[in-house]
């Protein structure tokens, strides 16, 4: 949330998609939240995906795989309706453009940050 409240500060409107059941969460903070893909918690991964492996080593590149594949792949059509979202509230293509660009920029840099990663 450090970064959310920085934006912030620097004057941009911050809304964080996240699953639901991190909605109190992101809200406690202040920041507004809209739910996005699967509504799961670490806490109670075997009540969302009965096929996880138990606690220990096996589990970790399960739940990175759960993460970077099927929970970022789920949060598309959401992320999807988001965007439509800013094309139905703006009639200038000028400002909406200025509203998604702190989104746009922050998802160009994360995928720069992954291209580097070996």
């Amino acid at each position: 949330m450090p970064f959310a409240h920085a934006l912030e500060a620097a004057g941009h409107e911050v809304t964080v998609a996240c699953a639901d059941c991190f909605r109190p969460d992101v809200e406690a903070t202040g920041l507004v939240a809209l739910p996005a893909g699967i509504d799961w918690r670490n806490d109670l991964m075997t009540q969302s995906f009965p096929d996880a492996p138990p606690p220990g080593p096996a589990r970790m590149p399960w739940n990175n795989a759960l993460w970077r594949y099927t929970t970022a792949r789920a949060m598309v059509p959401d992320l999807l309706a988001i965007a439509e979202g800013f094309r139905l509230l703006y009639d200038d293509d000028h400002v909406q453009l200025a509203a998604e660009s702190v989104v746009y920029d922050a998802l160009y840099r994360y995928c720069q940050g992954q291209e580097e990663r070996p």
